[in-house]
């Protein structure tokens, strides 16, 4: 059965999204340098205006120089990408204009061209919201035009950090902890390209259709922490949520485990990947999984960025967060019974250079000690 998942809200979300990263270096990847002063942007602010050829990528080290303009111009130019208006006092505008045409903001430069001078000048762009979802959809297949890169196990896609972090406050957060490049390369290694699409069909466009039942979509949702969605499709199928296992303490004999690299999980010390599941991250490193685990080997065998955030939506952050810190520490507490706990360190875990010596259950723990962050 098929279903329309509508976010009312979508569009007021996205504009104020916008205009909080404005001046925000960790989303900018333009500076533009006026004669009085500079302003740091995402281009996709820009991009949304017809702005850029759209094979032009950036890096946070991109700089526009706009001799002759004042912050004021840009900030103008600014406003009509972010919400769609803006009111310009009539000195201004022969400048508005003459900084528009220099960013090749089509929008405004054509809206501008039957302009009288000598006039005050209120701007309101009509079909904004439409432009706006057009653009996003046009501009998925390229990497260029975008500056995070999905990779799921059959295909790649983009979008935009800028939209997405307000869709989500978790992926806000996690963009914050990255460092400051472009593109942002987020693995879903346990999903496909499909079911991936229809969430960014819903974050870009504000809504999607999906057929039950969507537990594939739904886990994405969850994970990625798309909360309007997620709720959504949990009333959709109308699934009971899973009963909370009792927790179960992995204990190790590995005296020297936790002294060689306790110090190390989630410290951000020489870490170079980011692992998230059920809405926590760990920052880690890929020598230490890969040495005691095959399976994260492999894994990172198919991740050729040197920087890269990779998501589970199959496994509950007790299950990936706690192999993880079983690794560096030789003791971890997983949710669930002691079958399940020794199904799943047998699949991550190479048991002969970390053995498990003893599990106990403790159905007194009341959860699990965060390793990572969690959403804001």
């Amino acid at each position: 059965m098929a279903f329309a998942v509508h976010w009312e809200e979508h569009f007021e979300v996205i504009k104020g999204q916008l205009a909080e990263i404005v001046n925000d270096a960790q989303f900018a990847n333009i500076r533009i340098i006026c004669d009085d002063g500079a302003v740091a942007i995402n281009s996709f602010v820009l991009r949304v205006l017809g702005s850029f050829k759209t094979d032009q990528a950036f890096n946070s080290q991109t700089s526009i120089t706009l001799k002759g303009s004042k912050l004021e111009n840009v900030y103008n130019i600014l406003r009509v990408a972010c919400t769609g208006e803006v009111l310009v006092a009539k000195e201004h505008v022969p400048n508005l204009i003459t900084a528009a045409s220099f960013l090749d903001a089509k929008v405004i430069v054509d809206a501008l061209k039957n302009f009288k001078p000598g006039h005050a000048l209120r701007f309101q762009w009509k079909n904004h919201y439409v432009d706006m979802k057009n653009y996003l959809d046009k501009s998925m297949t390229d990497e260029n035009q975008c500056d995070v890169t999905f990779r799921t196990r059959n295909g790649v896609i983009h979008s935009h950090k800028a939209v997405l972090s307000a869709c989500s406050g978790y992926l806000h957060s996690l963009f914050l902890e990255l460092p400051q490049k472009s593109p942002v390369h987020l693995e879903i290694v346990d999903t496909d390209l499909e079911s991936l699409t229809k969430v960014l069909d819903f974050c870009h466009n504000g809504e999607v259709k999906v057929i039950t039942p969507c537990a594939d979509i739904r886990d994405i949702a969850k994970a990625l922490d798309v909360s309007e969605l997620h709720v959504a499709l949990n009333s959709i199928d109308q699934e009971a949520e899973i009963i909370e296992k009792p927790i179960v303490h992995v204990i190790s004999e590995v005296a020297n485990q936790e002294k060689t690299f306790g110090s190390f999980v989630g410290s951000g010390f020489f870490s170079d990947i980011i692992i998230s599941a059920g809405g926590k991250y760990v920052k880690a490193h890929r020598v230490i999984l890969s040495s005691f685990s095959p399976k994260f080997g492999e894994i990172f065998k198919k991740i050729s960025a040197r920087e890269a955030v990779l998501f589970f939506t199959k496994n509950t952050h007790s299950e990936i967060l706690g192999v993880i810190d079983y690794i560096y520490k030789g003791r971890a507490a997983i949710e669930g019974t002691e079958t399940q706990v020794r199904a799943l360190l047998s699949e991550w875990i190479a048991l002969d250079l970390l053995p498990v010596s003893q599990l106990i259950q403790d159905e007194n723990v009341s959860g699990l000690p965060l390793i990572g962050g969690e959403a804001r």
